[in-house]
């Protein structure tokens, strides 16, 4: 019989019982937590959707509501990430993105997209704060989506 046994982030590595094979190593160093792989990516999200809506063209955002939102929702996700936040430099570029101002349709796409995303971060999640943090931010994005829905 084989005992497997792991560790928690709050372990010191120092630990009885915690061991390290040079065959375990390599991958416990290649597989990054899921959670936090989500995390910055919705960081990413978030300050890509800001980096549109402040180059975007008057009336792709009326009354500034998309750009608060974002705030609100980047203040949470920094406290959510700790001190240890990455920025957009893990983002992958949008396929959308174009030189110049952006329009509504594709402001309103990027969203779209966006919200779509986060819902599905939120089923992956293990944790269940991070689940509802995601879960509402997709929430807002479809609120206001559904708000701007006429021209």
């Amino acid at each position: 019989m084989v005992a497997l046994t792991g560790c928690s982030p709050s372990d010191t590595g120092g630990g009885a019982g915690v061991t390290s094979t040079p065959q375990a190593s390599p991958t416990a160093a290649a597989e990054a937590d899921p959670d936090q792989v989500a995390l910055d990516r919705a960081v990413a999200l978030t300050e890509d959707l800001l980096a549109l809506l402040a180059a975007s063209r008057p009336g792709a955002d009326p009354g500034g509501r998309l750009v608060a939102m974002h705030r609100v929702h980047l203040a949470a996700l920094t406290t959510a990430s700790g001190p240890a936040a990455t920025s957009s430099a893990t983002a992958s570029p949008s396929p959308d993105a174009t030189p110049g101002p952006a329009g509504r349709p594709l402001v309103r796409r990027r969203e779209a997209a966006a919200q779509r995303e986060l819902a599905a971060m939120a089923r992956a999640a293990r944790s269940g704060a991070l689940a509802r943090l995601f879960a509402s931010m997709a929430a807002g994005i479809a609120g206001h989506l559904a708000l701007g829905a006429s021209p």
